[in-house]
């Protein structure tokens, strides 16, 4: 057995101790593979999806796609630790996105989404691609802009992050990542 499945598993006699005010919750950690396909299933059960994309979550979040923040080998850094754990949901209503299932070889999908909080700033909206390149954006009024790589998104795993500090708590940053899985050879 291996060691996550011994911590996973207990005898039927042993009951850990719970805290009192203890929910259980069902949730699956997604693969790239499987995000598409079971999170229609996901929600038809009630349970939580843990997706492939960085960013806080929040009540706008899908609980389908719950965004989460590695802290494993190469995002290990304390500092970047700290501003994580610091960082809010940044609101937004996306107004305009192709579905999350891409063909290769396309030109890079464009995202128009409205900032809906006043703490941010649109003009301060600072965008990049999974390779940490800034993405090309064009606002098209007071709160909307829609952002577009510049390059097509490799295969596999593809994500926009969009980042906007605080204007009143400093060191504070809205987050919203945008996932899409682009179909062909991984990367």
């Amino acid at each position: 057995m291996s060691a996550c499945g011994s911590m996973l598993s207990r005898p039927r006699s042993v009951s850990a101790p719970r805290p009192a005010r203890f929910q259980a919750f069902h949730a699956l950690a997604l693969t790239v593979g499987l995000m598409t396909r079971v999170e229609a299933v996901i929600r038809k059960l009630g349970w939580y999806g843990l997706g492939q994309q960085s960013g806080a979550a929040g009540y706008a979040s899908s609980m389908t796609a719950v965004p989460r923040y590695p802290q494993a080998t190469g995002y290990d850094d304390i500092d970047a630790f700290s501003l994580r754990v610091r960082s809010e949901p940044l609101p937004v209503t996306i107004t305009g996105a192709p579905e999350r299932l891409l063909a290769s070889g396309n030109p890079a999908p464009e995202l128009t989404f409205r900032l809906d909080d006043e703490h941010y700033s649109i003009g301060g909206v600072n965008c990049f691609n999974s390779r940490g390149e800034r993405l090309e954006m064009a606002r098209s009024d007071e709160q909307t802009i829609t952002v577009r790589s510049a390059s097509a998104l490799p295969a596999g795993r593809s994500k926009y992050t969009c980042t906007a500090a605080h204007r009143e708590k400093r060191g504070v940053f809205g987050w919203y990542s945008h996932l899409w899985i682009v179909q062909g050879a991984s990367r």
